[in-house]
């Protein structure tokens, strides 16, 4: 566990409860770190946590999941504190977004803290109650911290989209074989709930986005059109503003007045255009099946079943452009009637729908996206960037034709697999991917592409595929250099290679962090410890002044009683035993006689090898000087015996 973790639970408790309900805390929990002692960055076993979390569920009679709970309130507050409220405020637009985000918030946060084992979180809407949210939580941990969880959620709710939430739990980590916690959450005033997610359920039981301007929703206003409604009159008539179909282009509510729709606008076509796209249709159909004549679509009857256009049935410029493109991988690849054949004589895969579908040529999306994998519906790689292959040590013939799984393992998120109803779950997460070993065909030989891994998002096709859109999972120029890669190999038209730049420099601010955390804690160490030594020298009233830079002036005593002793042979000893064990002999005395002097009241003023010399009446005076230190003599001269010479076993004197 990170030492920030217990910082926080010290920092939670001596805020709420006072220093001395910590201090009995710590001693119920074994704790011996001092106060404000814990390194943040430092690592600290789990069980001291929970140590300290069941001493505090004791100390405050309150159980366990109250504590956990107080804790995640908390823990929002402390990290404000330190300065990410900026960070934190600008995680999403909704209580869904701000909560789908966190992973990628972990996975920045664990280049820094490589100590940090931190949790997974994931989001879906709820298809049972409108405007309700499903979340979903796993740690190696177990549901063992899930009580955090709650804390955190409900104070994020509040404080950054002023709505107060109820979390119902649905599932636990390991309990009837669920692989996570599972908690639903919904808005306590329903008329808040499109600040949970601006999706709601529609009435054929899809999910539609609702008309709420991301700019207006924290203030509750519904924006439709030019006009703006109060929120009780707007959220009544919610399900009245959805749109029931389609673009929302349409609708207005980027400012635009649209009577029709960009994406939906049919264009008037020459003959020569519709001809060309009436040929284009027959040449990219291989069966024959969506082939279309002419006249349909000068009619307008060119169906959507004939379209792989997800968005409108029209003709749209976009279709022309794609016949120009068309004609460009004819003349590159004549006499492949749209499909590409490999090095060997396969085919790997159809160019015109592939070039439909990406909108660039085949060239290009491998060059602009170079460690891409384009995948069917069944998961199989249809193609796949240009450097990829030799990243993973294959060719890019043996790649295209496999299942996407027999190459790449998805590693994060936990619980991820090449399933569509999970990836369905998961689209607005990043993909973290590994090679999976395989065995050479000509010799046999298990090969394994160590230190690659890569990271990206998924992005759905209209033929039922997917693309997934990669890069190399390298930091900073350390794991960049691991993977024998340069700035050069990062995709150009990515953010990629200003991330490496960065975050080589946050990993040495963060080196400098760390090292001075901890030499700030060790300097603490040595000032309590020559603390210590000065004020075993010196009065405490001296020792402080001397800290402090001032002067001290010598001080006049009337009535002091002093005491000196010596231990009767010591001479001898020394002569006879190992000089260790006259020292362990020498500690042994000292202690009962520091005990004894305590009891007293007595000031130690020096120890010279076996002589001890104390007084009574300096530096606080005190009348009955002269009989504390008979006293103190006389309790010595009782409690010495109970220390042995090392040199025959009796008794001191």
């Amino acid at each position: 566990m990170l030492g920030l973790i217990n910082d926080c639970a010290e920092q939670l408790v001596i805020t709420k409860f006072g220093i001395e309900a910590w201090h009995a805390i710590k001693k119920a929990a074994g704790c011996e770190v001092k106060d404000h002692g814990f390194e943040q960055h430092g690592h600290y076993p789990d069980s001291a946590t929970v140590d300290i979390v069941v001493a505090a569920a004791k100390a405050l009679s309150v159980t366990v999941d109250d504590v956990l709970e107080l804790f995640g309130e908390f823990f929002l507050q402390y990290t404000i504190d330190k300065g990410y409220d900026n960070l934190l405020r600008c995680q999403g637009s909704t209580l869904r977004l701000w909560l789908s985000n966190l992973n990628a918030l972990h996975d920045h946060l664990q280049s820094s803290l490589p100590a940090g084992n931190f949790p997974v979180f994931w989001c879906e809407n709820c298809e049972v109650f409108d405007g309700a949210i499903i979340l979903h939580y796993y740690s190696v941990r177990g549901a063992l911290l899930g009580g955090v969880v709650v804390g955190i959620v409900k104070e994020v709710a509040k404080t950054y989209f002023d709505v107060e939430v109820q979390m119902d739990k649905l599932a636990v980590q390991g309990e009837n074989g669920s692989e996570c916690t599972t908690w639903r959450i919904t808005a306590k005033d329903p008329t808040k709930r499109h600040k949970l997610t601006m999706e709601t359920i529609s009435d054929d039981g899809s999910f539609v986005t609702a008309t709420i301007s991301r700019r207006r929703a924290r203030r509750g206003t519904l924006k439709h059109g030019n006009r703006s409604n109060s929120q009780e009159s707007t959220t009544s008539s919610l399900s009245a503003t959805l749109p029931s179909v389609g673009c929302p282009f349409s609708s207005g509510l980027l400012g635009a007045n649209y009577s029709i729709c960009p994406f939906q606008h049919e264009q008037k076509l020459d003959d020569q255009q519709l001809d060309q796209l009436g040929s284009f249709r027959r040449r990219s159909s291989a069966d024959g099946e969506n082939q279309s004549n002419n006249d349909d679509i000068r009619n307008g009857s060119f169906s959507s079943k004939h379209s792989p256009n997800p968005i409108g049935r029209s003709i749209s410029v976009g279709q022309l452009q794609e016949v120009s493109i068309q004609k460009e991988m004819e003349k590159s690849h004549p006499n492949t009637n749209g499909a590409l054949t490999t090095s060997s004589g396969k085919k790997s895969h159809n160019v015109s729908s592939l070039e439909y579908e990406n909108g660039l040529p085949s060239v290009k999306v491998r060059s602009v996206f170079p460690y891409h994998v384009m995948v069917d519906k069944d998961f199989t790689i249809v193609q796949v960037g240009k450097a990829l292959p030799d990243m993973l040590l294959r060719d890019y013939d043996d790649l295209v034709g496999l299942h996407v799984g027999a190459v790449l393992k998805i590693s994060k998120p936990i619980l991820a697999g090449f399933d569509w109803p999970i990836l369905q779950r998961l689209a607005d997460q990043k993909f973290f991917l590994s090679p999976v070993p395989f065995d050479d065909e000509k010799t046999g030989a298990r090969i394994e592409a160590h230190d690659v891994k890569f990271k990206g998002n998924l992005i759905k096709t209209s033929n039922g595929g997917a693309m997934f859109v990669l890069s190399p999972d390298a930091d900073n120029i350390t794991e960049l250099t691991r993977m024998g890669l340069t700035m050069s190999d990062l995709p150009l038209h990515s953010f990629q290679r200003d991330v490496v730049f960065l975050g080589e420099h946050i990993a040495s601010e963060v080196r400098t962090a760390h090292k001075l955390d901890r030499l700030s804690k060790k300097l603490d160490r040595e000032k309590t410890l020559s603390n210590t030594l000065l004020e075993s020298m010196l009065p405490g009233t001296v020792a402080e002044k001397l800290r402090r830079g001032e002067t001290v002036e010598p001080l006049l005593y009337e009535n002091v009683t002093l005491f000196f002793s010596d231990v009767v042979g010591f001479t001898s000893i020394c002569d006879a035993v190992e000089p260790w064990d006259v020292i362990d002999m020498l500690n042994k005395l000292y202690t009962v006689m520091d005990h004894l002097a305590s009891k007293f009241n007595l000031y130690k003023v020096e120890t010279i090898g076996d002589a001890y010399m104390c007084c009574s009446g300096m530096p606080t005076p005190d009348e009955n000087h002269a009989q504390n230190i008979a006293n103190f003599a006389l309790a010595v001269a009782d409690c010495v015996h109970l220390v042995k010479s090392p040199a025959d076993g009796k008794p001191l004197q």
